[in-house]
């Protein structure tokens, strides 16, 4: 094929080719040896963190963290730089097949190898820099001899390659085969490679003079595409590399000139928004489907990756590996040294887990489960196992900083109680204890964090999880809380009684909580009091009581109307449409209509023309 492609300009044999491949494939199986048993070298220290409650913050664990981060940081660093000089012996044997270059150029690499957490499975990003445009075809043909070479180690699967030909109805002849070390794909959203993805659009996007691809950063940068960005354009891949083979000057020239250019204030908004919406989409905690199969990449590792670096963005720091990026951030005062380090543990421990599941499996596959094996003696077919302990401290890192959107983390958190309760109750307190990190990332207030526990609580009674919703409140009313917490947690067992239909019990909750309030607020109207009042009404309605419910919503009502005033306002909306139940249940429609009415009037005044239940 290789022979059929370059017709005369052929410089090597079949016979050298496979000598090549073959000292390649064992240089490569060195490296993946190499991690794997440094990777084995850490079980010790992993064993070593103490998961106990009190335990979790001890400096013991500080300490055993701290060393794991050092570990993991330099085994990162050694391995991103042996997958550098292995590609760049690719290079250089691709520069001998095609000839003397007819310019000075330089092979870069983006993506994972550029921010330092590439593994020896990885996918192969990169461009040319070249001196001159004169010669195109020589650097399409040192891309296409890279390609072969490494295409030759087996690893690359057809799909890869977007040979259509090779595939029937979806489904390519090799879909079995092992992924591993292979360059980006031809695919349409792939194509991070010299000679872009095959479509013209994209035909030598990566082949560019220095001033070139500045150009091509710095419009993208100064006019930047809002959704291209959130995904994360160009610039913001170009903005991180690593030199792979060739003039160590181009690529200066490159780097000085891109940081030189500051991004557009479009850019930073766009770049917020970015950081806003990757901190809600990663649901990397346990959940029901979690007995078997989570995938690493995307659940796992992309998180505290690309927090980090979509900061770099934001703060348009030039720093391209992740580690010193964090280094940076932190010097910038962007960052708290606390919060430093639980993004730099985090990171450590999730390119553990990647590193690990893919030697485990011996191939880009990002399959693990939580489940402890059955035997030593496991099956390569089956997901690799994420140690506990090292999965409850990076639960322990990165829960505060997903606390940022938290009613979508505690619906998460909350549903793996069917797993390991005990894992939402670890993971809730040591959040509490992470206030200063959650502070500096994003701001909470004192009393936002002293609610913490009741948005789990709520949680667990929305997924109609009423057992671990009991025993959680069980489980932080053992401890010491403030009378406050005591009054919301004793009336979150009450609605958990209520939607068990046991009214009595239900009731003496709500009653409890009540008269704690009253005695903590006094005669002063409150939120709080206001909910009492309408919960034990929510009861007595419940129980054909309905002078005793009418009495209570009104009571709600009127303090509501007290507090809020005429502004509209959801919970009156909810006071008027309580009572406007009481009535219809007493056949009184022209009084239950009047109520019903109001209700309306005052959502719609909140919630205009938009669609809402």
């Amino acid at each position: 094929m290789q022979a059929h492609y370059w017709g005369d300009k052929i410089t090597f044999s079949y016979e050298e080719s496979v000598k090549v491949t073959d000292a390649l494939k064992e240089r490569l199986q060195g490296i993946r040896e190499s991690v794997s048993d440094e990777l084995g070298e850490l079980s010790p220290l992993i064993n070593r963190l103490d998961c106990e409650m009190e335990a979790l913050r001890s400096e013991s664990n500080e300490q055993t963290t701290a060393e794991f981060v050092g570990r993991i940081q330099s085994l990162s660093f050694t391995c991103n730089e042996l997958v550098v000089k292995f590609t760049a012996e690719i290079m250089e044997r691709a520069t001998a097949i095609c000839g003397t270059p007819p310019c000075q150029f330089c092979a870069v690499a983006i993506g994972s190898m550029a921010r330092g957490e590439t593994t020896p499975y990885s996918d192969l990003e990169f461009f040319f820099l070249i001196q001159n445009t004169d010669s195109m075809t020589y650097f399409r043909r040192l891309a296409m001899s890279a390609y072969f070479i490494i295409g030759n180690l087996g690893e690359t699967k057809l799909k890869y390659m977007n040979i259509e030909e090779l595939n029937r109805n979806g489904k390519w002849f090799d879909d079995m085969s092992v992924s591993g070390f292979k360059i980006d794909g031809l695919q349409k959203e792939a194509g991070n490679i010299p000679t872009g993805n095959g479509s013209e659009e994209h035909r030598d996007k990566f082949i560019q003079t220095v001033s070139g691809m500045v150009d091509t950063y710095r419009r993208i940068l100064l006019n930047p595409d809002t959704e291209a960005s959130k995904k994360g354009d160009l610039s913001a891949m170009l903005s991180s590399t690593v030199l792979i083979y060739g003039n160590k000057q181009l690529h200066r020239e490159f780097v000085s000139q891109v940081a030189a250019i500051e991004p557009s204030d479009s850019r930073r908004q766009t770049s917020l928004e970015m950081l806003q919406s990757d901190m809600k989409k990663f649901d990397y905690l346990p959940d029901r489907t979690m007995t078997h199969i989570k995938d690493i990449k995307k659940d796992f590792y992309r998180f505290p990756s690309i927090v980090i670096f979509d900061l770099k963005i934001l703060h348009h720091v030039s720093s391209s590996s992740v580690w010193d990026t964090l280094d940076t951030l932190m010097s910038m005062g962007i960052l708290s040294p606390t919060t430093a380090q639980a993004l730099r543990a985090a990171l450590s421990i999730s390119i553990y887990a990647r590193l690990s599941a893919y030697c485990y499996h011996s191939s880009q596959d990002d399959r693990m489960t939580i489940l402890e094996p059955m035997n030593s003696q496991r099956l390569k077919t089956a997901p690799w196992f994420f140690p506990r302990k090292l999965l409850i401290h990076y639960f322990l890192h990165t829960s505060p900083l997903k606390l940022l959107n938290l009613s979508h983390f505690a619906v998460v958190v909350s549903s793996s109680l069917m797993l390991d309760r005990t894992m939402l109750i670890w993971t809730l307190y040591h959040c509490e204890a992470y206030e200063k990190v959650v502070a500096n990332m994003g701001g909470w207030t004192r009393g936002e964090y002293s609610m913490l526990p009741t948005v789990f609580v709520d949680s667990l009674i929305e997924i109609n999880d009423l057992d671990g919703a009991s025993e959680l409140i069980a489980e932080m009313l053992r401890e010491e809380r403030s009378d406050d917490i005591i009054a919301v947690l004793t009336e979150r067992m009450g609605t958990v009684c209520f939607e068990r239909s046991d009214y009595k019990s239900a009731l003496d909750c709500y009653q409890k909580s009540l008269n704690m309030r009253l005695k903590i607020y006094g005669d002063s109207p409150h939120p709080d009091i206001a909910g009492s009042y309408s919960n034990i009404g929510n009861v007595y309605q419940s129980q054909v009581d309905y002078e005793s419910a009418l009495d209570c919503y009104q009571k709600s009502l009127n303090m509501r109307l007290e507090i809020y005033g005429d502004s509209a306002q959801h919970h009156i909306a909810a006071s008027y449409n309580n009572i406007g139940n009481v009535y219809q249940s007493q056949d009184d429609y022209k009084s239950a209509l009047d109520f019903y009415q109001k209700s309306l009037n005052m959502q719609l005044k909140i919630y205009g023309d938009l669609a809402h239940p």
